[in-house]
């Protein structure tokens, strides 16, 4: 190993785990909570939704979190309790 193959290791890493892959979709199971300020429709023609994500359900939202940012398609499916 020459005396630069530390670094380019490491860069190798530091660019794999910065660069974040955006799966094709993700399904989880939410709730819009029961209160007022879960849906928010404000004054520049927008709106904001509230979700609320069990725990034992995270591993299935953590992929949503490479969405940040991004334009995205969303539908309302009633789940089966």
């Amino acid at each position: 190993m020459g005396e630069g193959e530390p670094t380019k290791t490491r860069q190798k890493t530091k660019e794999l785990s910065t660069k974040s892959v955006v799966p094709k979709s993700v399904t989880f199971p939410a709730t819009i909570p029961p209160m007022e300020t879960a849906i928010k429709i404000h004054g520049e023609g927008g709106a904001r939704i509230m979700l609320d994500v069990a725990e034992i359900n995270l591993g299935a939202f953590l992929p949503a979190v490479a969405f940040r940012g991004k334009r995205i398609l969303v539908t309302f499916i009633q789940a089966r309790k």
